[in-house]
């Protein structure tokens, strides 16, 4: 298929090629609810999916997603970001999650570990994060650590679940134990 002067749309025994030339010329799939659901913009090399999920499904143990950097000067690389586009961001919005979700024994959808992140002020020059990592224990989502601006706490929701650190020599070097409101060192 040839637009003007420029082959758009290709097919071969062995691929299709859509823009096989390189031309500043962009690739639009519509959906029902999008004129734009998924757009290859050719001049910015920018992929673009508009108000629609995106869902990777693959039947083996393998990754599903990887990101690659072939960059190899000092600076960070991959990135992964997750950016909230809000015109009025508010404190306590969430601004993003990570879910590990798997099946109970009654095939419901459970998060069994989430990350959660949160503004805690929006002022510019004084702008403040909170991250919080939960787990399912005995059936309830409990916070098990936050960060906020001043503090970082573990077990904030006072749940029955101990802290313990390890050391060479100790399994129990230090402990909390949640449940007797006790403290022990080097036990």
């Amino acid at each position: 298929l040839i637009a003007g002067n420029v082959e758009t749309f290709k097919t071969t025994a062995t691929e299709v090629s859509v823009n096989g030339q390189a031309a500043d010329v962009d690739f639009r799939v519509k959906s029902s609810n999008s004129a734009s659901a998924f757009v290859i913009d050719a001049g910015d090399d920018i992929a673009t999916f508009t108000n629609c999920p995106v869902e990777i499904t693959h039947g083996g143990n393998g990754y599903q997603l990887k990101l690659t950097s072939t960059d190899a000067d000092g600076s960070v690389g991959p990135v992964l970001d997750m950016f909230r586009n809000s015109s009025s961001p508010d404190v306590n919005d969430r601004i993003g999650s990570i879910l590990f979700n798997g099946e109970n024994d009654a095939s419901a959808i459970t998060a069994y570990v989430s990350m959660n992140s949160f503004i805690r002020a929006v002022g510019n020059g004084s702008e403040s994060g909170q991250f919080q990592i939960n787990t399912h224990v005995g059936g309830s989502n409990v916070e098990r650590m936050g960060m906020l601006e001043t503090e970082t706490t573990f077990n904030e929701a006072g749940a029955n679940v101990d802290f313990r650190v390890e050391s060479v020599g100790h399994s129990d070097m230090f402990n909390i134990d949640a449940n007797g409101n006790v403290v022990a060192i080097g036990k």
